[in-house]
C-alpha cells in the first residue's frame, strides 16, 4: 500500500494501550497491504534514550515519514481512518 520512508511505532512494554496499537497496526497492515518489514517498533522501555533522540515523550506513537512530509498519530490507534488517511498520502499516485 503505502510507500513510506519510515514507519515507526514507540510503544511502552505491555502496557494496554500499547498492545492496542501493536495490533490495530498489524491488522491494518495485513488488510492494507501494508509490508510487515517496512515497520519499525520501538519499545520505549528497552530503548528509553531511542525514544529521548527522536523526541517522543508520549506512548503509543506512530510516525510515518515520505517525502519531505512526517505525520504524527498517538494513541492506540482506534481511529483507523486517521491512519488510512496518513497512508493513502504516503502511496504514489496510480499511473
Amino acid at each position: 500500500m503505502a510507500e513510506a520512508l519510515s514507519i515507526t511505532l514507540y510503544y511502552a512494554g505491555r502496557s494496554l494501550n500499547s498492545a492496542r496499537a501493536l495490533k490495530q497496526l498489524e491488522r491494518i497492515g495485513l488488510e492494507h497491504g501494508l509490508d510487515p518489514d517496512a515497520v519499525e517498533y520501538v519499545d520505549v522501555f528497552d530503548q528509553p534514550q531511542r525514544a529521548l533522540d527522536d523526541r517522543v515523550m508520549l506512548t503509543p506513537a506512530l510516525r510515518i515519514a515520505f517525502g519531505d512530509e512526517t505525520s504524527w498519530l498517538f494513541g492506540d490507534l482506534s481511529d483507523t481512518r486517521a491512519l488510512l488517511d496518513v497512508l493513502k498520502r504516503a502511496s504514489p499516485d496510480p499511473a
